[in-house]
């Protein structure tokens, strides 16, 4: 079953972080490398083979705060920033880190060349998303 989990950097608050798209972009990295350790333990224990994640990155307003009503209230982002790293992430086929093009400029990993640039056909999007693929090997070729 899919699982999304979100997580969110920069937020405009007293404690917004400089570098918001390096520091998504780290911690893509370190899920990936934790998740590849953990895959032989997950096919043991759980019968899952190949278990890998997906991960997809995006840049922009969100739309932050309690949502909900009495019976389902949840702290959460919504907007179209959200919807498409989701859609980012759900394009992937395997452990892959996926950024959209504006987290790719603005980040310091412009400068390095792991990644490749590829066109992504998004549900409820009616033109293709310019985006970025890690292309290492996150056990071995990213520190």
């Amino acid at each position: 079953y899919p699982v999304l989990v979100t997580g969110i950097f920069g937020l405009n608050h007293p404690f917004a972080q400089d570098e918001p798209e390096d520091l998504a972009l780290q911690c893509a990295l370190e899920v990936q490398k934790k998740i590849h350790t953990l895959s032989s333990i997950i096919s043991a224990q759980f019968g899952i083979k190949d278990f890998s994640v997906c991960i997809g990155i995006n840049s922009g307003e969100a739309v932050a705060g309690n949502i909900g009503c009495d019976e389902f209230f949840d702290n959460t982002v919504i907007g179209d920033t959200i919807n498409t790293a989701q859609r980012l992430q759900a394009s992937g086929t395997g452990p892959e880190i996926i950024i959209s093009d504006g987290t790719f400029t603005k980040s310091s990993c412009a400068k390095m060349q792991l990644f490749k640039n590829v066109s992504i056909k998004a549900k409820g999007k009616s033109l293709e998303l310019s985006a970025y693929k890690l292309h290492a090997r996150i056990e071995k070729d990213v520190a």
